[in-house]
């Protein structure tokens, strides 16, 4: 059987989720300005948001922990950039801007130094007699993001038209 592609486990968690709560889920989509794309981002009904990244192997998840960015006022001047931030660090100090809760949704791996962030939770997706199945293994800790606000409107606009 051929390996779960992130597309195949977007499109099944999506499907699922919207089954089960009645919240907007959209694939691929940048909540604010000043944070990053969410393979999955959900709206809970109270106005925070949730973020599912997917990574598929390993390598994907290294690759992950080192994502940064110029800080912001620096992105202007890019060549003079000597200040980064890396998204697992504000993760892990509960940034404002970022989620309220964030998951990883990841194939079974069989390597032993697997480790999720204790910022992070954890879902497993493996197909299951052609089926995508999603079985939780570490739910997410409660981070310090705030609502999303009334700007959100038009972005959510434009990524649901």
């Amino acid at each position: 059987m051929s390996p779960i592609n992130s597309e195949q486990i977007s499109r099944a968690f999506i499907s699922k989720r919207r089954k089960e709560v009645s919240r907007l889920l959209i694939p691929n989509f940048t909540p604010r300005y000043r944070w990053w794309e969410c393979d999955i981002f959900e709206l809970t009904k109270s106005g925070y948001f949730i973020e599912y990244e997917i990574k598929i192997s390993m390598t994907d998840f290294a690759t992950d922990r080192k994502k940064e960015r110029a800080i912001t006022w620096y992105k202007r001047w890019p060549w003079i950039a000597k200040e980064y931030e890396r998204k697992h660090d504000l993760l892990s100090k509960g940034h404002r801007d970022g989620p309220i809760y964030f998951t990883f949704i990841t194939p079974r791996f069989s390597s032993p130094s697997f480790c999720i962030p204790d910022f992070a939770g954890h879902i497993i997706a493996e197909r299951i007699n052609g089926a995508i199945v999603f079985q939780l293994a570490k739910r997410a800790p409660r981070l310090g993001g705030r609502k999303i606000g009334r700007p959100i409107n038009r972005l959510i606009s434009k990524a649901i038209a």
